[in-house]
């Protein structure tokens, strides 16, 4: 008999992790807790209830501490910080692919600065065009770009649909330097590309002149 309540008591104490003991163990001390800090408060003055109380909570306590660190073990707290890292991960899966559909739903990933590069934008309009029959159009605004890069660029979306719509086939792996072997024939045109590669590569890096603007404006659309 004593063998038995002491393997019992061994499997009830060395128990860890969310295992069926420990949990009825912990729940166990948190009833003893709360029954005692009830008692302890609602019979002041009888010292017969209170001081028992009092060790009852003392007691329940310092176990019910010492299962919860039990509970969560090395072990379990792995177990539990890989699931939520899982979830946390799913969840930012499905807000970074929730707010691409957003922005493309309201048209800023063609907006200045955002996704990919002009060369990109006129190839995928291009193929969209085939498919669905759309127009082409350029999304930017002229007034809206505020520095000379970002209005070669504005003027480099408005030469390619233009080329585009003359029948021009976009590749996606063409460079500003096989644009301007294939379509350029006027000085105009070579400087776009020139200044287009810069304007869009060097980070800022060169500076674009305004007089260079005036001279790649006669090539956008009026």
């Amino acid at each position: 008999m004593i063998k038995a309540i002491k393997k019992v008591y061994r499997y009830l104490a060395y128990s860890s992790g969310f295992s069926i003991p420990r949990v009825l163990l912990t729940v166990f001390y948190a009833f003893v807790l709360t029954s005692s800090a009830v008692a302890f408060s609602s019979s002041l003055g009888v010292y017969s209830v209170q001081i028992p109380s009092f060790f009852l909570f003392a007691g329940s306590l310092l176990l019910g501490y010492r299962s919860l660190r039990r509970m969560f073990d090395r072990r379990t707290t792995e177990k539990i910080t890989k699931f939520l890292r899982k979830i946390t991960d799913r969840i930012g899966e499905r807000m970074s692919r929730l707010g691409k559909k957003i922005v493309h739903a309201l048209g800023l990933d063609r907006m200045r600065g955002y996704g990919d590069d002009e060369r990109d934008f006129v190839f995928r309009e291009r193929r969209r065009g085939k498919k669905k029959k759309t127009k082409l159009y350029n999304p930017l605004y002229w007034q809206d770009q505020e520095s000379n890069a970002e209005r070669v660029r504005y003027i480099f979306i408005d030469y390619m649909i233009g080329r585009i719509k003359e029948g021009f086939r976009m590749k996606p792996d063409m460079t500003p330097f096989d644009l301007d072997r294939k379509l350029a024939s006027e000085g105009n045109e070579h400087l776009l590309f020139d200044v287009y590669a810069k304007a869009r590569y060097s980070g800022g890096r060169e500076e674009i002149g305004d007089d260079t603007v005036g001279l790649l404006e006669e090539l956008k659309k009026k």
